[in-house]
This record gives C-alpha cells, sequence and structure tokens, in this order.
C-alpha cells in the first residue's frame, strides 16, 4: 500500500468521524449549525470564526451574538 493511499484512508476515516467534508466549514461539527447559522455568525463577528474559538465561548458571549435559540 503506498502513502497516497494511506493518507487517503486516514482523511476518509477523518471525515465520517467527524462528519463533514475536508472543504466543509468545520463550525458544521457543533450540534445544530448549518451554513445559515454560520452566516449569521459571520456577520456578527469582525474575523472568521475559528472552531475552537467558539466552544471556548461563555454562554453570556453566545447570547450576546443573537444567533442561537432556546429550546
Amino acid at each position: 500500500m503506498t502513502a497516497k493511499a494511506i493518507l487517503n484512508i486516514l482523511t476518509l476515516s477523518q471525515q465520517i468521524t467527524q462528519g463533514i467534508y475536508k472543504d466543509e466549514d468545520p463550525l458544521l461539527q457543533i450540534p445544530h449549525f448549518d451554513s445559515a447559522l454560520i452566516q449569521k455568525l459571520k456577520k456578527k463577528l469582525s474575523k472568521k470564526p475559528e472552531y475552537g474559538e467558539f466552544v471556548k465561548m461563555t454562554p453570556e458571549d453566545k447570547k450576546k451574538l443573537d444567533i442561537l435559540t432556546e429550546n
């Protein structure tokens, strides 16, 4: 097996585990996030939101963004 084949297998495994393709926005990994919600988030923030930054935000900061609804 070649190195390229091994890398393709690892990439596919990661995509299956995360539930998104390589070229999709990592924010789609967050439950209940879709493309429309991500666009709203991008409009509210001055820079492109990163997955890790959003996850580390406090609940109060997330509420201030006013993009999420409470159920």
